[in-house]
């Protein structure tokens, strides 16, 4: 029995510590490369970073999803829009 309050001690300690430590992590285009199918863009839309940045995009549920990420080191995602598909379906087309 102390064995199983002393287990479950550390599995909750070990759970707090993990919860209290976590924080955000940068999404880097090598993770997003490999993990989303994707498009990519001649150049970002409109209203997203332009400088030292490129584009890239998904569809999915009748939106156009777009990823701009920094040229910079790890290469972070450094903005996302969405648009209705049929908003741009001229450009797809």
């Amino acid at each position: 029995m102390r064995l199983l309050a002393l287990c479950i001690a550390i599995i909750a300690g070990t759970f707090a510590q993990t919860a209290r430590a976590a924080e955000p992590m940068p999404l880097t285009y090598e993770q997003f490369e490999a993990a989303v199918s994707h498009l990519d863009l001649a150049k970002c839309p409109a209203g997203l970073p332009q400088q030292s940045a490129f584009c890239r995009a998904t569809i999915n549920h009748h939106e156009v999803h777009v990823f701009t990420f920094s040229e910079n080191a790890d290469q972070p995602l450094i903005a996302f829009a969405t648009y209705d598909v049929d908003a741009v379906k001229s450009l797809l087309e």
